[in-house]
């Protein structure tokens, strides 16, 4: 179940239209919609952001323990220093520059 293919999908839904081109893509408009000072426009576009990030570093961490661990966690404690990495993303405690 845990092989090299799991991994090389993980990696290609990074890489793909909906990754990091996606991110970069809404990040561009952020800043023109920043410059416009659309504030409707700002916080649905980071919570979007916010969301994508999520998506992607859970993609890498999933990756990074099937590769150290030959194990997924799907689910992690509350304690758990990952979770709360990616709920921290989620929240939008981290500005898009920091995650990219």
């Amino acid at each position: 179940f845990l092989s090299i293919k799991v991994i090389q999908k993980y990696i290609s839904e990074v890489k793909s239209v909906k990754g990091i081109p996606l991110l970069k893509s809404l990040q561009s408009k952020l800043r023109s919609y920043e410059k416009l000072a659309d504030q409707i426009l700002i916080q649905e576009t980071k919570k979007l952001l916010n969301k994508k990030f999520y998506i992607i570093f859970r993609l890498l961490i999933h990756a990074y323990q099937i590769l150290t661990t030959n194990n997924l966690i799907v689910w992690f404690d509350n304690e758990n220093q990952d979770r709360n990495f990616l709920v921290d993303i989620r929240n939008g405690f981290y500005l898009d520059d920091d995650l990219m």
